[in-house]
Order: structure tokens, then C-alpha cells, then sequence
């Protein structure tokens, strides 16, 4: 799958891929939608992020996964615990995560 570059959104991308940001927040890409001088409003920006494949939805409203230039394509690298990730980047609540085996 090729993904394009707006020239527009370039310099967010270049800081979301040069701080291997995995999960990214409306708050987040705000900051650097606005570090990089872009009046588009954040919410078109992510708009355009996700339909072009750099940013996949998580389960959770306001937080996705950032799918670097290196994956080369729209694939998750979240893999099971992507949604609990999400929900503890993304607010306040703790929680914790526990497997079982048969003995």
C-alpha cells in the first residue's frame, strides 16, 4: 500500500516518525500541528492522517496508533493490548492487565 505525504502535514509527520510516537492523542498532534505553523484544525489534520493510512483508530476517541514510514503500509503494530494502551494514554483511570495459563 503506498501511502502519500501531503506537503502540507509533511512536518508532522517528520516529528510524529522522529520521536517514534506509537500512540498519539487530539492533544499531542495539536501541539505539533500548531509547533509546525498548520491553521488547519487538528481534528481535519487526523482526518487526513487516518485516511491516508498514518494513523489507525484505536477503540478509543481521541488516541490512535501512528503507523511509521518503516511498516510501509496501514498495519498495526499494536498487536492485543493496543485498546488498553489507548485508554491509559488517553486518561487517568488505572487498571492493570493479567494473563492466565493452564497448569
Amino acid at each position: 500500500m503506498t501511502r502519500t505525504i501531503p506537503h502540507s502535514l509533511a512536518p508532522v509527520l517528520e516529528q510524529l516518525e522522529l520521536y517514534q510516537a506509537d500512540l498519539v492523542t487530539t492533544a499531542r498532534l495539536e501541539e505539533l500541528v500548531r509547533a509546525a505553523g498548520i491553521r488547519t484544525a487538528t481534528r481535519t489534520v487526523a482526518t487526513r492522517l487516518r485516511e491516508r493510512g498514518w494513523l489507525l483508530a484505536t477503540g478509543q476517541r481521541g488516541v490512535w496508533e501512528f503507523v511509521p514510514a518503516a511498516v510501509a503500509g496501514a498495519y498495526s503494530r499494536g498487536g492485543h493490548t493496543r485498546l488498553l494502551r489507548s485508554i491509559l494514554v488517553h486518561s487517568d483511570i488505572a487498571c492493570g492487565l493479567t494473563f492466565q495459563a493452564a497448569a
